[in-house]
């Protein structure tokens, strides 16, 4: 019988490889999950599972009610993230942990070859499928398990290993600017920043270790913005605002990468329902990808979504209560990490768990909230049992 935490690794090894495989692994753990929570009448648990539950509802509901075409995206989008309570018993938290931080480091060294090689080939940086976005984002999670796992040896008293680890974390940052991708670069540079900080706080490494960490993200970021202000059209757009205060809606569109004039349109929306007093729709919104069916004044008649600032397209597509629950979804996710304090070194090694969804969190601020691997990242992120939990989650 396939073990629980086998499926675990086998969801996160699909994710990389195909989307396919990752969506039919997704859905057949979803079953098994709502399956067994049905037989055993078990609640809901978990720190995120008041606003996943009420995100989850939402999107399907508003779906079915204002975009009904659309129905099996609200499925895919909103029940799919009830992966999250899909149960694994603690016992066996421990070497999951660090089988799973063995699998984001091997991926990281057999598909850097594959960003290389693409990035060479056609001047962007992609991986067996996806976009730039899917090679910064991914690497970004490979660099920063790197570093963990370097912190880990470091402390150990294994300089050797550690190097080798944090030379990882080196090689592996340098895919995130080749992605050109602004929302790997915050992944990246939040993401260790938050992670060296939960270490220091716990002890694991010192002020000179903290403060070394803080310069390499200074230079990297430095390194970035200058790399993607000679290669991406959007930071050369920024640079003629910022240096010639040349600011027109065109230029200002550049750089927020095609978001302005879907901006705009969002908010007429937002006025349409609010002066039509279209009470259903400001609470649960119009529905996943409604952007088919309501106007575009100012954007393109063929955009499924009004992707910009990521609080304005939930609530076109989830209202106000789909806003609230992705707010809650951050204050909880983000204040979690930061309260951790882990009562070992080789509990330190969980924050793995927490990872990938608070680089995903920080990455979507200026885009959408859902992803294709959103479960996944819900479904890692309830493997803490191997913390002490801060008091203020205690009750959960």
């Amino acid at each position: 019988m396939l073990r629980r935490e086998s499926f675990i690794v086998f969801l996160l090894i699909s994710a990389f490889i195909s989307i396919s495989v990752f969506e039919v692994l997704t859905f057949l753990g979803l079953v098994f999950t709502l399956y067994e929570m049905y037989k055993e009448k078990r609640g809901t648990k978990g720190i995120l599972s008041v606003p996943i539950l009420t995100f989850s509802t939402v999107s399907f509901l508003s779906t079915l009610i204002f975009n009904f075409s659309y129905l099996l995206k609200g499925i895919e989008e909103g029940i799919f993230q009830l992966l999250y309570f899909f149960r694994v018993e603690k016992e066996r938290l421990e070497k999951l942990k660090k089988t799973i931080l063995i699998v984001l480091i091997l991926s990281g060294i057999f598909l850097y070859p594959v960003a290389v090689y693409t990035f060479l080939k056609n001047g962007e940086s992609t991986l067996i499928w996806g976009s730039m976005f899917e090679a910064g984002h991914f690497f970004s999670i490979f660099s920063i398990s790197s570093f963990l796992t370097g912190i880990y040896f470091y402390k150990k008293g294994n300089k050797k290993m550690s190097y080798i680890f944090l030379f990882l974390f080196v090689v592996f940052s340098t895919v995130v600017i080749f992605s050109f991708r602004r929302t790997a670069f915050l992944e990246f540079v939040v993401g260790t920043f938050l992670t060296a900080f939960v270490m220091y706080r716990s002890r694991f490494i010192g002020k000179n270790f903290f403060a070394g960490t803080f310069v390499f993200l200074l230079v990297f970021s430095v390194v970035d913005y200058s790399f993607m202000s000679l290669k991406d059209k959007r930071f050369k757009a920024l640079n003629q605002i910022l240096l010639n205060k040349e600011i027109t809606a065109e230029k200002i569109d550049t750089v927020a990468n095609m978001r302005y004039y879907i901006f705009l349109d969002a908010i007429d929306v937002i006025k349409t329902d609010l002066k039509e007093k279209n009470v259903l729709n400001i609470l649960v919104g119009h529905g996943v990808r409604s952007g088919v069916n309501l106007p575009h004044k100012h954007s393109k008649e063929d955009m499924e979504r009004y992707e910009s600032f990521f609080i304005l397209s939930e609530f076109i597509e989830k209202g106000l209560v789909g806003v609230l629950a992705v707010l809650f979804i951050f204050f909880r996710a983000f204040k979690f990490f930061v309260s951790l304090k882990p009562e070992s070194l080789d509990k330190s090694i969980g924050l793995v768990f927490l990872i990938p969804l608070i680089l995903h969190l920080t990455g979507v601020l200026f885009t959408y909230f859902w992803d294709a691997l959103l479960p996944l990242y819900f479904l890692l992120f309830i493997k803490t049992a191997s913390f002490k939990l801060p008091n203020s989650f205690k009750s959960n």
